[in-house]
């Protein structure tokens, strides 16, 4: 464990880095800086944006609270990591250098890059939950009181260094602060060690993709199962719709969480085993692309899940796309239509078909409805009308 934490304390090329001098910048530090630099320019003002899109809603659903909580956990860690990404560009800890700052940023890191993984979990199987059973209402409470729950065990968890003498430190290598479970339990094979590794590694970053696959395939079954009342080119579009944005949300949640997996299973597995030697030994490769992979891995792949997360709402929601560019071309009256602090959506119209009784016949009619959304979430029908086959129109 000494010689482990002494490594990373070091920058590559310059063990007697000191934050009063420069190191020389590899390769490795730059590639890091670039994409913490790339998912904060583009990953914190869309998650930001896509933040202030769902709080102005005028429907405060479950699923629209989950993602306000989303979207603001995304933007924090994106806003996080430009520490990161400037202390690998420029060789310095920059911020890191104060011991405070350095406690806090780890303090925050670690609880939002947990809570990012978990919330696309609960939010894949209350998605899936709502298909499966629609006309059943849910209380918003009900989703809301499990992530209260676990956010208020990772704040817990991370107080652990702190309570037991030790604190975040700044890992030159990884250009971050952080703290080990070494910092508790010094040796490796020890019970619990293993145990604290298993917790905080593997029940927090492997199990959540089981529900989030698992939900995606249900959903996608469940929607395709889905009568749908209407015109069958108008559903099948719908239906289409979002099977795709759910497969691109999942593949997205698995490409970029699946090397961070194969990462925490491969040191479980070394833990478990007691296997000796260095990891990247056991593997074969070297100590400094091991140290660049495992920094990569563990600091990169949440934040570009999150970045990825923006561009698929961004290209799927119509609604949101209009929010966005709005608000770019600086156009105040359709970015929001307000009174107070709610925004209201503006009116849209929709079709659906419908067999009504007509001179004690049933026939089958188009209704085309106009929405007009109040500030209270109720709507008003306005100019409604329905259009019988035998070509006949009449006023609702």
């Amino acid at each position: 464990y000494n010689e482990y934490k002494s490594y990373l304390s070091m920058a590559e090329g310059n063990d007697t880095f000191s934050y009063g001098t420069v190191p020389p910048v590899s390769t490795h530090d730059l590639t890091l800086g670039v994409v913490a630099l790339f998912t904060f320019i583009i990953g914190t003002p869309g998650s930001v944006m896509s933040f202030v899109y769902f709080a102005f809603r005028c429907d405060k659903t479950s699923s629209t609270i989950q993602y306000m909580i989303i979207n603001l956990i995304d933007a924090i860690t994106t806003l996080l990591l430009l520490c990161n990404g400037l202390s690998e560009i420029l060789g310095t800890p920059g911020v890191f250098a104060n011991h405070t700052l350095c406690s806090l940023w780890g303090y925050l890191w670690n609880v939002t890059i947990r809570m990012s993984v978990f919330l696309v979990a609960v939010l894949s199987l209350s998605r899936c939950i709502s298909l499966y059973n629609p006309l059943r209402r849910y209380k918003t409470k009900s989703v809301l009181l499990p992530i209260l729950v676990y956010f208020i065990i990772l704040l817990v968890q991370q107080i652990l260094p702190f309570v037991k003498g030790r604190g975040f430190w700044y890992a030159k290598r990884m250009s971050m602060c952080i703290w080990l479970i070494g910092d508790i339990y010094p040796d490796f094979h020890s019970f619990s060690f293993k145990m604290l590794h298993f917790i905080f590694m593997f029940v927090e970053f492997v199990i959540p993709v089981c529900p989030v696959i698992i939900s995606c395939g249900v959903s996608i079954k469940v929607l395709q199962r889905r009568k749908i009342h209407g015109p069958i080119n108008t559903v099948k579009n719908h239906k289409s719709h979002a099977t795709v944005t759910i497969i691109y949300l999942t593949l997205a949640y698995v490409t970029f969480n699946l090397p961070l997996i194969l990462y925490i299973c491969l040191e479980t597995v070394y833990l478990w085993r007691n296997m000796s030697g260095n990891i990247n030994n056991v593997i074969g490769i070297s100590t400094s692309l091991y140290s660049f992979l495992a920094a990569f891995v563990n600091n990169q792949m949440v934040t570009l899940n999150a970045t990825a997360n923006v561009i698929i709402y961004f290209c799927r929601n119509k609604d949101l796309r209009g929010f966005w560019t709005s608000a770019f071309l600086c156009k105040v009256d359709q970015l929001a239509r307000r009174k107070g602090s709610v925004y209201v959506p503006p009116p849209h119209r929709s079709t659906f078909r419908h067999s009504v009784k007509r001179n004690g016949d049933y026939q089958t009619a188009d209704f085309s409805v106009t929405y007009y959304p109040h500030i209270n979430g109720h709507h008003m029908l306005k100019n409604s009308s329905f259009c019988l086959e035998n070509d006949i129109d009449e006023s609702v």
